[in-house]
């Protein structure tokens, strides 16, 4: 690609002369190309066009008629389907006739058929191929229709009409037709054109002087090379640079590592609107109504920061109450209405602001969405989006990119609003939907000012010549560049016609082989998408070889470690060298101004050391003294208000409490334990569930409690089985009933689900008791009980202590529970839980001998005993988990009292390990 510029300079001066390129990232580069070599000090932009430029002023010089674009096609597809769809148009074979209610779904598929379907005719007229005749019929009546519609609104379709060049005065020079799809098209009367001059690529490449395609080990490395090399190329003051990607997954990677070494990109990526944050905006909008109102839609919608939400208080506390009361979708009960709207009027939820805020705030944003996705033209969507956006956002506060995006957004809505008055009398499709389906067939580069280096996507930078090109990602995948002719057609009807796709592979890789004074094309065996092989060109010409490592770099093709200060930087936090590197970039100048600033020697630490002074101390154990939070936070019952206060004489500070669930989660690890009920951290649950387990649990306790209530004191009659069932029916009806009253906990269809679920596991129990515990009596039920020991309370809540002949039993009901005594008690004899050997201590504190104790597994309706007089295994482990309880709860008091809450180090699975700061994640250089 060496004439070009000799060819620019020669005719830049004949103001009659245009300059052809196959992109329009091409033709901007030569202009600027020729300006900055100070040929000509300005030049008219128009002279230097893409070919789809020059192809749209052939047409509108020889055109009275407007163009057919793809809007307007799937607008003609979609009438034409909503026709066949009520029996007014009838297809054989092109649309299946037996699925006239789902045809909808063809519309892309129609609209992209119709650019190929009169050469599609014209190539079955010749009688080369072989096609249904049903096919082929539907076929021409397809044309028959498209023909009608393009004469009925003055339109006409451009890939079936060959543009004819006038003959005006000015001269065209095109290069490359070889990247050109459609250039076999116009090739005849542009190759025969006394006023067209062609640029072919170069026929015989010198592929023995190319440094061909190396090949790194991994995508980091291949990047992290580029950056070395851009940030010596940059010191050297070389500033003619260019970047092309040809895998796209690159872009993230590219970004991170440029930050890294402060080298300034510049991309011109293009982005489909409809995946831009701005874009998505309206299919956000359609999965609010699609999804009824869904928890995950409107969290998608409105927790996104992208959007400037005017009222963000308010947003917030309408997720969390979702959250809270379970409110998934709007899913219809038996009293009928809305369940979001329903439930902030029953609870008469406002954690702040004005009573009835959130209710007005909810039901205006429902109005809003509902009145844009049920607008029936494109002027009520407009009006609907511009009352939607007063009410709702801040748009003065939108970031200026952001801001860019969504009104090219809006310029499209305002183009559908011109074409819906153009196309009167046609059936238009709803809007929203077809906004969304044309925001996702728009391509958007960001307009970037300022420097840089820039980065192009592969095929578009085809025809550029700067002194340093990097083409980066160039496997064989990325590299294929296939033209099926006729699309459309299946498989075996395109072999019928012995149609071979184009291959435009080979034109573009020589292309880039010449597209720079230094070109450097790479390719890695494992991508960000996977393994990858080199692009195949490159492969038979034997032009792949491997990058070199950097431990082992004899040739100096990658540099030393120690001159590239991001990797002896590495080297430095990994302890191998004592100092840092000179020339670090601003970012790593920060990270080691960090370094100095944290790397200092600690002060006080709570990962190792304990809380003080001891005022200080009070103060941090005051809420594990009054027991904050028992109910939100202890599943094994709430702390009793007991005569146990910061305020009792008989103490100077209230006991330091405890309940079985939180001595399980202080030998957990007791940092994780101070967090939670020292300091009530804890994220706000902003994901909701179906139901809510502990509730789920509170709901059978209750139907349990009832249950035995009505036995009274009586003994569990085994054969008492069908008055024990009736009993057991009258208890679940009426706390069921008690619960409606107090509103489900989740929506109707599946509230009737879980009291089914419900209804099962406690007739399940009766079957469970009748075996397990046959002629016991009931002694207490849902009983509480407190000890001190030492200078803790324990305090916790006993299911059911169940008595015959003197002998207790222990029980809890659990939804899961282990199903070996090796399982409960675990490595060493450590239970899984403490909670049955502090019931049995409390009972013991009593004067009562327990000589069982079980859990009730409710999904499997079973009984799994911990202490089983029938097998003395059970008590020697029972004896040993009391010991271990001792000496924890001593543990505990000496540990707690003194302010010292160090973590385990088992953090994996801890909500907290993200703040605890125990373990740190170091990135280190990886070659290979």
């Amino acid at each position: 690609m060496n004439n070009i510029l000799p060819i620019i300079e020669k005719h830049i001066t004949d103001r009659n002369k245009i300059f052809i390129f196959p992109s329009q990232v091409a033709a901007d580069f030569w202009r600027r190309k020729i300006l900055d070599n100070g040929t000509v000090s300005a030049v008219r932009w128009e002279r230097f066009q893409s070919w789809d430029s020059f192809k749209e002023e052939l047409f509108a010089l020889n055109r009275k008629e407007l163009p057919v674009n793809s809007r307007i096609r799937r607008i003609f597809a979609s009438d034409l389907i909503k026709r066949f769809s009520k029996g007014e148009i009838i297809f054989e074979s092109l649309l299946n006739p037996d699925f006239k209610e789902t045809s909808g779904i063809f519309q892309g598929y129609l609209s992209g058929l119709l650019p190929h379907l009169k050469s599609f005719l014209e190539l079955v007229e010749t009688g080369t191929g072989d096609i249904e005749a049903r096919y082929l019929s539907d076929m021409k009546m397809l044309y028959t229709y498209y023909l009608e519609f393009m004469s009925r609104f003055n339109l006409f379709e451009p890939s079936w009409v060959t543009p004819v060049m006038g003959e005006d005065s000015s001269g065209r020079i095109l290069f490359f037709p070889e990247l050109i799809e459609d250039w076999d098209e116009l090739a005849p009367q542009l190759e025969s054109n006394p006023l067209v001059e062609i640029i072919h690529l170069e026929e015989e490449f010198p592929l023995e002087n190319s440094r061909g395609l190396v090949s790194y080990c991994t995508s980091r490395l291949e990047v992290e090379d580029f950056c070395r090399r851009a940030v010596s190329l940059l010191k050297q003051g070389e500033t003619d640079i260019a970047v092309t990607l040809a895998d796209k997954d690159l872009i993230s990677l590219l970004a991170e590592s440029a930050a890294l070494y402060d080298i300034p990109l510049n991309f011109h990526l293009g982005t489909s609107l409809g995946e831009t944050q701005e874009g998505m905006f309206f299919s956000r909008i359609r999965e609010c109504r699609d999804e009824n109102f869904s928890l995950r839609s409107m969290k998608a919608l409105l927790l996104n920061g992208a959007y400037p939400w005017k009222e963000q208080e308010l947003i917030r506390e309408l997720i969390y109450f979702g959250a809270e009361t379970h409110c998934l979708r709007n899913i219809d009960n038996s009293k009928g209405g809305d369940l979001w709207a329903r439930m902030i009027s029953m609870t008469g939820y406002r954690r702040g602001g004005e009573p009835g805020a959130l209710l007005k705030f909810y039901s205006d944003l429902k109005i809003g969405i509902l009145g844009l996705t049920s607008a029936g033209s494109f002027s009520d969507f407009s009006r609907s989006l511009e009352l939607f956006l007063n009410r709702f956002l801040d748009t003065d506060n939108w970031a200026a990119e952001g801001l860019a995006v969504f009104q090219r957004c809006r310029r499209s809505i305002t183009d559908l609003k011109v074409l819906e008055d153009k196309l009167t009398g046609l059936e238009l499709p709803a809007p929203l939907d077809f906004l969304i389906q044309d925001l996702g067939g728009i391509t958007y580069v960001v307009q970037r000012t300022g420097g840089g280096i820039p980065v192009y996507a592969y095929r578009v930078s085809a025809g550029i010549v700067p002194k340093y090109h990097f083409v980066l990602g160039l496997s064989h995948a990325a590299s294929r560049i296939l033209t099926p002719p006729f699309p459309f057609l299946r498989e075996d009807q395109r072999a019928g016609f012995a149609l071979e796709e184009k291959d435009f592979s080979d034109d573009f890789i020589l292309s880039y082989l010449s597209s720079g004074e230094n070109v450097n094309l790479t390719t890695s065996e494992q991508t960000l998408g996977g393994p990858t092989l080199p692009a195949g060109f490159f492969v038979v010409h034997g032009l792949v070889s491997e990058a070199a490592r950097l431990d082992n770099d004899e040739q100096g093709v990658l540099g030393d470690k120690g001159a590239d200060p991001y990797l002896a930087e590495l080297e430095f936090w990994k302890g191998e060298v004592k100092h840092l590197p000179e020339g670090l970039s601003p970012v790593q100048k920060e990270g080691a101004a960090a370094g100095n600033n944290g790397f200092h020697p600690r002060g006080w630490d709570m990962n190792s050391q304990a809380l003080k002074p001891d005022d200080f101390r009070r103060e941090a154990l005051a809420p594990l003294r009054k027991g904050r939070g028992g109910e939100g936070h202890d599943p094994s019952g709430a702390f009793s208000e007991s005569s146990y206060s910061s305020d009792s004489p008989a103490s100077h500070e209230a006991p330091l409490r405890l309940s079985p669930y939180r001595l399980d989660k202080w030998a957990a690890c007791p940092l994780s334990y101070y967090f939670q009920y020292g300091l009530d951290l804890g994220e706000i649950p902003f994901e909701a569930e179906w139901s809510d387990p502990k509730a789920l649990g509170n709901l059978r306790h209750e139907i349990l409690h009832r249950f035995f209530k009505g036995l009274g004191a009586g003994k569990f009659d085994p054969s008492a089985g069908e008055e024990y069932a009736l009993f057991m029916e009258e208890a679940a009806a009426a706390v069921f009933a008690e619960w409606e009253k107090r509103e489900p906990l989740t929506a109707t269809p599946f509230w009737f689900v879980l009291k089914r679920q419900v209804h099962r596991e406690v007739f399940l129990f009766l079957e469970g008791e009748r075996k397990q515990f046959p002629g016991f009596g009931v002694l207490e039920l849902e009983s509480l009980h407190e000890l001190m020991v030492g200078d803790v309370l324990l305090s916790g809540k006993i299911d059911r202590v169940s008595e015959k002949n003197g002998t207790l039993s222990v029980i809890d009901y659990k939804s899961n529970v282990y199903q070996s005594l090796s399982g409960m008690f675990g490595v060493e004899g450590f239970p899984f839980s403490f909670q049955m050997p502090i019931y049995i201590l409390f009972m013991r504190a009593e004067e009562h001998v327990v000589e069982s104790a079980a859990y009730f597994d409710m999904k499997k309706g079973k009984y799994f005993s911990m202490l089983d007089p029938e097998k003395p295994a059970s008590a020697e482990l029972m004896e040993a988990a009391m010991e271990i309880l001792t000496e924890e709860l001593l543990r505990f008091q000496q540990e707690a009292a003194a302010g010292t809450f160090f973590p385990n180090t088992e953090c994996d699975s801890c909500d907290y390990r993200f703040i605890c700061r125990t373990k740190y994640v170091i990135r280190e250089a990886v070659n290979g």
